[in-house]
């Protein structure tokens, strides 16, 4: 027999103060379900359900992707605090409640058992309404009348409360016979059960419920787009600006390849304006006697909104980038309405049009100026 020592008492001493600091979990014995009563016996339980490999996807993954370990028992606990307000023991709140697109939500099941179990409810009457198919009747030949009604009644009320759902509802929310929404294409009727049902839970047993939505419902609600993080853009240096000289050296470029015989298809541009002069004997507009006129008369005179006036773009290098360049030309003479104001725009970025010396960009723009005109022909 081990005679007590220094040593022995401290470690029992350390036993029982780890006893108390960890709270045991006691069932009851009718059997009672454990019953997490602090946040740290809520994560424990939490982590344990991880462990064991029984949480839904809707805790653990996001399309598919695993969230991290800390996120996934985060959203255990919220999902087991979600059921204790709903009164759901731990394991029935994460076998019913599922967070879709960060809602908590319940299967449409799963509401009608709460609001049954609260004693609420006096009755409910759930029918199928307008022409019914038979068992050979495609889904997609499904009359718009077709739907289902359900009637709820609630004990302290007099009138019940009455929701209902028809295939013509479904095709205005876009729900019917969409190959990306299976339930639908799978169980349409079993569907249209839970849209019906829904109105009258909601609006009658909000009490029941507690912020509750039932899952079908929510799971046709687009997800919110996933937000890309561009806040490595905030140090990126800004792009320089184009210089006269950078103008007078792509339209020596442009020159250079003519006189090599490798000439460029010519643009459709009426009244193409006068070659550029050095920048050393070129002298600056005067206000009143500018080369072109200015934006707003452009506009004005077209019937065009604005005439853009598109500048070279450059790399970070400080080279012109055509392909750049030429996307904005395309992309700002898509916008324009009206011949003249195509026309306007070309003669107002004649300019940087005719110094375009990369030849496969100079085509792409060739063909998306002509292909706009001709459109724009044949509407009149």
């Amino acid at each position: 027999m081990m005679n007590d020592t220094p040593l022995s008492t401290e470690i029992a001493v350390d036993r029982a103060i780890d006893r108390v600091r960890r709270a045991e979990l006691v069932a009851g014995g009718n059997p009672t379900p454990i019953i997490p009563r602090t946040i740290e016996e809520i994560w424990r339980f939490a982590e344990a359900v991880l462990l064991s490999g029984i949480a839904p996807d809707s805790y653990t993954k996001n399309r598919g992707v695993p969230y991290p370990k800390e996120v996934q028992v985060a959203r255990v606990v919220m999902g087991i605090q979600k059921g204790s307000e709903v009164g759901l023991p731990p394991l029935t709140a994460l076998s019913t409640i599922g967070i879709i697109n960060n809602i908590p939500c319940v299967f449409g099941d799963g509401i009608s058992a709460l609001i049954q179990n609260k004693g609420h409810l006096e009755w409910m009457k759930i029918e199928e309404i307008g022409p019914r198919p038979d068992a050979a009747t495609e889904t997609g030949k499904f009359s718009d009348g077709f739907g289902v009604r359900v009637t709820m009644k609630r004990k302290d009320q007099d009138e019940p409360y009455v929701g209902e759902f028809t295939v013509g509802d479904a095709k205005r929310a876009r729900l019917w016979m969409d190959p990306h929404r299976q339930p639908w294409t799978q169980h349409p009727k079993r569907m249209l059960k839970w849209r019906a049902f829904h109105r009258p839970a909601s609006d009658g047993f909000a009490d029941d419920l507690m912020g509750l939505a039932i899952r079908e419902l929510v799971e046709d609600m687009p997800a919110e787009p996933v937000k890309t993080d561009t806040s490595f853009l905030d140090d990126t240096p800004a792009l320089p600006k184009p210089t006269e000289e950078q103008y007078a050296e792509a339209e020596a470029e442009a020159s250079r390849r003519a006189d090599a015989g490798t000439p460029m298809p010519v643009p459709i541009l009426p009244d193409p304006p006068a070659p550029l002069e050095p920048p050393s004997e070129r002298e600056a507009p005067q206000d009143d006697e500018a080369d072109l006129p200015s934006s707003s008369s452009l506009a004005a005179d077209t019937g065009e909104v604005e005439i853009p006036e598109i500048p070279l773009r450059l790399d970070l290098a400080g080279a012109v980038n055509w392909n750049a360049t030429v996307i904005d030309l395309i992309e700002a003479n898509e916008k324009l309405q009206t011949l003249a104001g195509c026309n306007a725009f070309a003669r107002k970025n004649g300019r940087v049009i005719q110094a375009i010396s990369d030849d496969a960009a100079y085509q792409r723009w060739h063909d998306a100026f002509t292909a706009k005109m001709l459109k724009l022909e044949a509407k009149g």
